[in-house]
């Protein structure tokens, strides 16, 4: 193999091991102009996309234990590195750019070590953003704790009624208070 082949399979390993999230695109069909709009819309995620050889990123793949990914390639094909954190953003982003400009095609990827399908990556697509996630489980974990509180609030209202009707009794009656 000849010296950029293998120059070319190694840093498509050092990405691999760098990033935890790798998704195939088959970009045949997109102008320039489009791929380079792809990259820099990429790039203000903390993502990058790289056009690839399909034989050598095949055996990049092979070599780095990914032995599902050979099967995904077809056309020209484009990744899209990013991290855990970004994937679903960027998912949504390259499913959004595909519907707007029907030249792109989601072939699959790996996430978290898991090869997923283009169709099983556009059902990811639709989950929620990690941020909309959170505030759904702060919120699902807050409804039962406020309704506690109030239950509690309303309680201890009724203990202080009750003994603040005993001090006023007490005080008609001429009592001292205790």
């Amino acid at each position: 193999m000849r010296a950029e082949k293998k120059y070319a399979v190694e840093e498509f390993k050092k990405n691999f091991a760098e990033s935890s999230c790798a998704i195939l695109t088959n970009y045949t069909g997109s102008s320039a102009e489009q791929l380079n709009s792809v990259r820099a819309d990429l790039e203000g995620k903390n993502s990058r996309f790289q056009v690839v050889k399909n034989k050598l990123f095949a055996l990049a793949a092979s070599e780095s234990g990914n032995m599902s990914i050979p099967e995904l390639l077809d056309g020209q094909v484009g990744v899209v590195y990013t991290d855990e954190e970004q994937s679903i953003d960027v998912l949504k982003y390259l499913v959004k750019f595909k519907k707007d400009n029907d030249a792109l095609k989601l072939l699959g990827g790996i996430l978290d070590g898991n090869v997923y399908s283009g169709t099983e990556l556009e059902t990811l697509s639709k989950l929620p953003s990690r941020e909309m996630m959170r505030g759904m489980v702060a919120g699902a974990f807050r409804s039962p704790l406020s309704n506690f509180a109030q239950i509690m609030r309303g309680r201890l209202l009724s203990v202080l009624y009750v003994i603040n009707a005993i001090i006023e009794k007490r005080k008609e009656s001429g009592e001292e208070p205790s």
